[in-house]
């Protein structure tokens, strides 16, 4: 009688006990809050508290955490959880909202099952703004909670930990951030001078440091020099580490000069590797880490990398698009068109994705398909690097004339805007002017061009691939046999 009692109790208790998951690993994804403030111009408030929260969650290693870029697609959304949840899959998802009223906050957030729709725990705070970072703290350690996840000690203290005392220096930080996240000229300078305004009032804040390494991340990619850019990023994550060795994004960042810039490939390497190991949630790292691996000729690894940091990033077209540049230097173009086609089902125009393929189809000998791709690539771009492998595709397809009337327009740009000479040097090598590819070869070289990187393994070199001179450039950086 007492064991069957005891038993009846233990069924009773798993049927009407609160409602959690027992499948590991469990894998979450926020979706972004809903500003609920009067204040229209308190969306960056929404969106930081909702960004915090989520690197909060990603730094506990047992989770999965799917990156807030996949879930921008489902701000206000009129999908049900579980539908939500099926498409990213997502076995529980975070939902919430916030409103902020001078120095007051109320946040609520509920963790759902995506499966089928159960509350598995709701909260809603009323407090302070400087009360911000125990709510973010209190959110991420509950979910643990509540998904029976194993939260280490050094998570625990890395989740609590509070990133400044100086609150207006905060919340510079969560604007800037909201402003560089626009990638837009103006939402950039902005979020720059936010950054460095936050440092002002609180000179150990690491974050910001984080965020300005993120400006000249970008800035390098469309309108800076490398030689401008990339010292001042270096400087940047430098500072961040020394206020706070636990910063994964530092790391990350730290790598991006290393690989990007400096061509240091081992320490590129190990500073990847570290991001990872600290926050094995966050995309960064195995992006840099698949960068290391291609530069290489490590292809197998490469794909392994980008395909996590696809995992991480679902339904992000940028590091979809990265993932396919993985096989497209593996000279797997099939491969990479029809990681391609994956993207075009939730953002068809992004633009990166447009480029990948053109250089795919111009591997293939698709030409006019190529052009056609390039073109759609610059009209989002209109950058010069973009503009100029419009024009390699031009000198591809025989159409020289197209093709030099690009670089032309190149060259008078370049004495106002930088212009990376490594994507100059490309045109003469399709039009099979090797002495003028090596001339702009080796100011690309000077340059440390970023797409230099790549090389050794870029299929556009080929038809130089065996001159004494394209073997000295690869000796300078470290990319011989």
């Amino acid at each position: 009688m007492i064991l069957l009692l005891a038993i009846i109790t233990f069924f009773i208790y798993k049927r009407y006990s609160s409602p959690t998951l027992d499948a590991k690993p469990k894998t979450i994804a926020v979706i972004p809050f809903v500003n609920l403030s009067a204040d229209q111009g308190d969306e960056y408030f929404a969106e930081g508290v909702c960004n915090e929260i989520l690197t909060q969650l990603a730094r506990i290693g047992s989770l999965h955490v799917i990156s807030r870029t996949s879930m921008l697609q489902f701000k206000d959304s009129k999908k049900t959880m579980k539908e939500i949840g099926a498409i990213i899959g997502a076995d529980v998802l975070l939902e919430g909202s916030v409103q902020k009223s001078g120095n007051k906050v109320h946040i609520s957030v509920q963790l759902v099952n995506a499966k089928d729709d159960r509350q598995l725990w709701a909260e809603t705070y009323d407090k302070e703004f400087k009360d911000i970072f125990s709510i973010q703290s209190d959110v991420a350690t509950s979910i643990a909670s509540q998904l029976r996840t194993n939260l280490t000690s050094s998570e625990k203290a890395r989740i609590e930990k509070k990133p400044t005392t100086n609150m207006e220096a905060y919340n510079l930080y969560l604007k800037g951030s909201f402003e560089i996240r626009k990638v837009t000229p103006e939402g950039l300078e902005a979020g720059l001078d936010m950054m460095n305004k936050a440092i002002k009032l609180d000179p150990d804040f690491a974050l910001p440091y984080i965020g300005i390494a993120y400006y000249y991340g970008l800035a390098t990619d469309f309108f800076m020099a490398p030689n401008v850019a990339m010292p001042q990023l270096k400087i940047a994550a430098l500072t961040a580490l020394a206020k706070d060795s636990t910063l994964a994004d530092a790391y990350a960042w730290y790598s991006n000069y290393e690989l990007w810039y400096a061509w240091n490939w081992e320490q590129g390497k190990i500073l990847s590797i570290k991001a990872i190991e600290l926050e094995p949630n966050k995309y960064q790292g195995h992006f840099f880490l698949s960068w290391y691996y291609s530069s290489q000729g490590n292809f197998e690894e490469a794909i392994k990398e980008s395909a996590r940091m696809v995992e991480v990033e679902p339904m992000n077209p940028e590091e979809g698009s990265f993932h396919a540049l993985m096989y497209y230097y593996a000279r797997q173009y099939d491969e990479a068109l029809k990681q391609l086609d994956k993207l075009s089902s939730f953002d068809p125009n992004y633009p990166f994705a447009h480029f990948v393929r053109g250089q795919c189809y111009i591997q293939q000998g698709k030409f006019e398909e190529a052009i056609d791709e390039q073109k759609k690539a610059h009209e989002i771009f209109a950058a010069p690097w973009s503009h100029g492998r419009l024009a390699y595709a031009y000198a591809r397809a025989g159409k020289k004339q197209q093709a030099i009337a690009i670089l032309d327009s190149l060259k008078v740009q370049s004495s106002s805007l930088y212009v990376a000479s490594d994507v100059v040097a490309s045109v003469y090598v399709a039009l099979g002017d090797k002495d003028h590819a090596f001339e702009y070869l080796d100011k690309a070289l000077s340059e440390r061009a970023g797409w230099m990187i790549w090389l050794k393994v870029d299929p556009i070199w080929d038809p130089i691939r065996k001159d004494a001179r394209f073997l000295a450039v690869l000796k300078q950086m470290g990319l011989d046999e």
